[in-house]
């Protein structure tokens, strides 16, 4: 047990890296009544804004993010043209009245934090004879994927309740009456981290519980 352990849990640890990089961490659903209203859809129906309208994938994950951030134009372009077209006193603006914006620097840390227990726990969970310690890294790892989850859901509440909305965005002296348009017609109907945070807890529980069955049969080996 002891030997299977130490080979075992560094190559589960070692799998949330690329399913954090590759899988999709993000997924958003933004969807338009006036769009739907024009196209003549009935029963409620609404268009999807990010599919049918911008071209936008739903699923975001780091690897896109990556790639945008290297000039891939293939990956997210919108999204960045969106954020280019922002005037300086808007982004200004968003980063002083949002108070949200501090949940998802604390979603962030989080994850930061959730890396690097992952890290370091697939370093001594091959080393160490004990496993206390890879049990505490471990558990500290699924706390902070929850928090992370967490973290991210408050931030992301005022965008899916509609107090944050494209008008409180791009509202001002200028465009009040467009901006009130455009933020009664598109609402953020889903915001929410996806794929990659819940394969990864399954992983972290797997991890959890081998740790335990470790440690169980090391205590009775001894006795």
């Amino acid at each position: 047990m002891k030997t299977a352990y130490r080979i075992l849990a560094p190559l589960f640890s070692i799998a949330i890296f690329p399913v954090l990089y590759f899988l999709p961490l993000l997924r958003a659903v933004v969807t338009s009544g006036l769009l739907s209203a024009l196209s003549g859809s009935t029963g409620g129906a609404k268009t999807n804004l990010l599919t049918s309208t911008l071209g936008l994938g739903e699923y975001t994950s780091i690897k896109d993010i990556v790639k945008l951030a290297q000039g891939d134009t293939t990956s997210l372009q919108a999204w960045k043209s969106v954020l280019d077209n922002l005037s300086d006193d808007v982004k200004e603006r968003l980063s002083k009245e949002f108070a949200c914006g501090k949940f998802l620097i604390a979603a962030l840390v989080f994850f930061a934090l959730l890396v690097l227990l992952v890290l370091v726990f697939t370093v001594l969970s091959a080393v160490m004879s004990k496993h206390v310690v890879p049990l505490c890294l471990s558990v500290g790892a699924f706390v902070s994927a929850l928090l992370m989850n967490a973290c991210f859901n408050a931030f992301a509440k005022p965008f899916v309740t509609g107090a944050i909305n494209l008008s409180s965005i791009v509202g001002n002296s200028d465009n009040a009456v467009v901006g009130a348009l455009l933020g009664n017609a598109v609402t953020v109907d889903y915001l929410q981290l996806s794929v990659a945070c819940t394969v990864t807890l399954f992983i972290l529980v797997v991890i959890m519980i081998f740790t335990v069955c470790a440690m169980v049969e090391e205590k009775y080996s001894k006795d």
